[in-house]
This record gives structure tokens, C-alpha cells and sequence, in this order.
């Protein structure tokens, strides 16, 4: 004698249930919160409606869903679930190697941009002491009354190539400043970072300065 069923089962994710039901061959309709297995439904709708708890309730006819029926769904779930987190845990882990590999690209990018800006600014400053010592020699020249100021060739461009280099250290100094400022926020993103995986892992973080640079040690107590 047949009867009708309710059974809470250990489902949670329907998208695996769906997948579940796919591998045993049996056909259904999928709704947000509820799936009706048309190939069990003889004598009753055979339905897998999702529960407060979030657990899924298996209802139907008792010859419609044996135990073997129960058993096999839930061993198949397990499988679908644990292919699905194995994915799940793939991406995660390719999106934070594009992350990192991101961060270090952009990090050499602002190293060989500060490198390019001091190499710029020393250039700058050569320029800068040659226009000084041309101007420093025209100036004892017309002290001792040797030449007229008029009479010197390229005194108005000396100056001239004198303000533009001026203006162009001070910009290097700033772009200078701004990459800096860069680099300090990537280092302390990368050191909350670590903080935060460590604490989840049960960690403390101790922080040492050794010639300038920094380094992070995990420590764990144990009692």
C-alpha cells in the first residue's frame, strides 16, 4: 500500500540538484525554488521544494520513491556539488594569479617609470648647471666690461632654455612624488592583504624594517 511522503534531504544547491537528477536519467521542470520530477510522478506529483532551512523536501508517493530512489539522488548531488566547487575554486584561484600577475606588471611599470624620471632629472639638472656657468661667465664678462650684453649670441635662448628647464624639474619632482605615493599605497594594499588571509587562518602578523625594506612574519600560538 502506497503512501504519501515528505523527507527533508541534505540538498541545498539546486543548480546541483539539477545536475543530480540529469546523471540518474530522470526528466523534471525546474522552477526558482521547486522541481518536479515528471518521471516519478505515477500515482502522485513528485516534487523537490526548497524549505525555510534551505534544505530541500523530497514529496511523493512511496512507490514512486523508493529508498534506493533517495540514496542514489544524494550520492549524485554530492558528486554534482563537489564538481561545481572544484570549478568554483579553479576560477577563484586563476582570477587571483591574473590579479597578482596584474599588481606585479603595474608595480615594474612604476618602477621603470620612477627610474626613467630620475635618469630625466638628472639630465635636467646637467642642463640646468650648463646654462647657470654660460650665464656666470656672460655675467663677469660684462662685470669687467669686455663684451655688452647685447653682443653675446644665445643670451636671451640661455635664458630662456634655462625657465624651461626649471619648469620641467619642477614637473619631474611632482610625477616623481605621484609615483611614489603609488608605490607606498600598492605596499600597504599588499600588507592588509596578508593581514586579512592571516587572521582568517588563525594568525598573527609581526612587521620587522631590515634596510629599508619590510618584512612580514605569521606567528600561530599554540596552548
Amino acid at each position: 500500500m502506497s503512501a504519501r511522503i515528505k523527507t527533508v534531504l541534505p540538498l541545498l544547491d539546486h543548480e546541483s540538484i539539477c545536475r543530480a537528477l540529469d546523471s540518474m536519467g530522470e526528466t523534471y521542470k525546474s522552477s526558482e525554488n521547486q522541481i518536479i520530477i515528471e518521471s516519478r510522478s505515477y500515482y502522485r506529483r513528485c516534487t523537490l521544494t526548497k524549505g525555510n532551512n534551505g534544505k530541500y523536501i523530497l514529496a511523493g508517493d512511496s512507490d514512486d520513491l523508493p529508498h534506493s530512489f533517495k540514496n542514489r539522488l544524494i550520492i549524485e548531488y554530492k558528486r554534482a556539488y563537489n564538481q561545481k566547487l572544484a570549478k568554483i575554486q579553479e576560477e577563484i584561484a586563476r582570477q587571483k594569479m591574473l590579479q597578482k600577475q596584474q599588481e606585479e606588471k603595474d608595480y615594474r611599470r612604476r618602477l621603470e617609470e620612477n627610474k626613467r624620471l630620475e635618469l630625466e632629472r638628472k639630465r635636467l639638472e646637467v642642463e640646468h648647471m650648463k646654462a647657470n656657468d654660460r650665464r656666470q661667465l656672460e655675467e663677469a664678462a660684462r662685470a669687467k666690461g669686455t663684451v655688452s650684453a647685447d653682443t653675446i649670441p644665445g643670451n636671451q635662448a640661455d635664458a630662456f632654455q634655462k625657465d624651461t628647464i626649471d619648469d620641467a624639474i619642477v614637473r619631474l619632482e611632482e610625477e616623481k612624488r605621484r609615483l611614489e605615493e603609488e608605490k607606498k599605497l600598492y605596499v600597504e594594499n599588499q600588507k592588509q592583504k596578508i593581514y586579512d588571509r592571516a587572521r582568517k587562518l588563525g594568525y598573527s602578523v609581526t612587521e620587522t624594517e631590515q634596510e629599508g625594506n619590510i618584512k612580514l612574519m605569521l606567528v600561530k600560538r599554540t596552548y
